[in-house]
């Protein structure tokens, strides 16, 4: 008696709908008051979580579900994961997360989120400018990340001779500012899984981002450095990571 045939396929539509999130009630109404207070620009509250834990306790699956919640809500989602290889790769991150964001803009939105549009722009330059990289100094720090970006805004761009650390310090300061000035149309979730894999240039980045968003928290009033840089509170960064990992780094 011959078995009747079962397509081995059947079914594999069901593993692409998320199984529901089961005992996290406490965590998912923390992250969606998180999005609230971005998306609002409320005064008092966090731009910037992170999310720990051992290997298998559903942090990626947390980060999952933000992301959906923050798309719902009209956040602009950049996503990315650090890899255990990836270490050997600096700003992996970032290039993972802002490369699809920028070869989806349009020339005009692009520009625009540079600074091209504002270089002849006589109101910047007074005293009381924002102090952050635009223009094509901007396109300029991001080309070491993004070759192919002059190209597409048709600008040409002159190498510096600058000193490593400095060289850095530009490209720390051009990813802020692109951040910065993306919030300002729309609210930004920067959302990094796997953070402890990352290269320790990424990690240095990260924690300059986690400054900006603590410098986002403070009242006008009480913040020069944000009225000089322009700061835009509704951005957002979270990012997960294994302790353990980040502790046997520290000892090698």
């Amino acid at each position: 008696m011959q078995a009747p045939f079962a397509d081995p396929l059947s079914g594999l539509e069901l593993l692409t709908e998320s199984l529901p999130l089961v005992g996290r009630d406490s965590e998912m109404q923390l992250i969606c008051a998180l999005l609230d207070t971005v998306l609002l620009d409320r005064q008092v509250g966090a731009r910037a979580l992170t999310i720990s834990g051992e290997m298998g306790v559903g942090k990626s699956r947390l980060l999952a579900e933000m992301c959906i919640e923050a798309r719902a809500r009209g956040f602009r989602v950049l996503e990315s994961r650090a890899y255990e290889s990836g270490v050997m790769f600096p700003y992996l991150p970032f290039t993972e997360a802002l490369r699809p964001v920028l070869r989806s803009l349009s020339a005009v939105q692009l520009r625009r989120y540079v600074g091209l549009d504002d270089e002849g722009d006589a109101s910047h330059s007074s005293i009381d400018a924002p102090i952050s990289l635009m223009g094509t100094p901007l396109v300029t720090a991001l080309a070491s990340l993004f070759p192919e970006l002059p190209r597409m805004l048709r600008v040409t761009v002159t190498a510096e001779v600058l000193s490593p650390d400095l060289e850095k310090f530009r490209l720390f300061d051009a990813i802020a500012s692109l951040l910065e000035r993306m919030a300002m149309e729309r609210p930004v979730l920067l959302c990094i899984d796997n953070l402890h894999w990352a290269d320790s240039a990424s990690l240095e980045l990260t924690c300059i981002l986690q400054c900006v968003c603590i410098l986002a928290m403070l009242p006008w009033q009480e913040s020069r450095v944000r009225r000089a840089r322009s700061i835009n509170v509704r951005f957002l960064l979270i990012a997960s990571f294994q302790q353990l990992q980040i502790w046997r780094r520290r000892e090698h």
